[in-house]
């Protein structure tokens, strides 16, 4: 290709393509400066979801009828009471909002952080030219050090990778 063509093509191949969508106008800015292949910063990154997991479903268990922790709005309903529509427009019709919040099983959120984490250090360990083992192993091996952790000292720094 040669002229406008390849300047087109160029271009194209420039976009992020089927994300595009996905993108606000801050991400598709810095969707070339994106820092990729970078294992480790993924592993840390992964350290931090896994601690942050371990705490939020601490925290929902020690108060679980505390409404201001760890609770999402799951729904909101609005129904409407009075005569019909003229009521409505003159203002005489009640309305009632029912919410819904819902915790989120948090069991599950941090099993899935350890997996992702387990995953992630297996690819490390198979690009290092270690054996990677069984991914269940290596999260089972986790989760015992991590409860290692926490039992030396206690729930509020159990997950620090350091």
């Amino acid at each position: 290709m040669h002229g406008g063509a390849a300047s087109a093509a160029a271009a194209k191949a420039a976009k992020p393509h089927i994300y595009a969508g996905a993108l606000n106008p801050e991400e598709a800015t810095a969707w070339r400066d994106v820092p990729i292949n970078n294992l480790e910063e993924a592993i840390r990154f992964q350290w931090i979801v896994v601690k942050r997991a371990a705490a939020a479903w601490l925290q929902a268990e020690q108060a679980p009828d505390d409404l201001s922790i760890g609770f999402d709005l799951a729904e909101v309903k609005r129904t409407s009471e009075g005569a019909g529509a003229k009521a409505e427009k003159a203002g005489a019709a009640k309305e009632r909002q029912q919410i819904t919040l819902r915790r989120p099983d948090f069991r599950s959120v941090y099993d899935a952080a350890v997996a992702r984490l387990a995953h992630l250090m297996q690819l490390q360990a198979k690009l290092q030219g270690e054996d990677p083992g069984d991914p269940a192993d290596k999260a089972r091996q986790i989760k015992v050090a991590l409860d290692k952790i926490e039992d030396l000292s206690g729930p509020a720094g159990a997950l620090d990778p350091a």
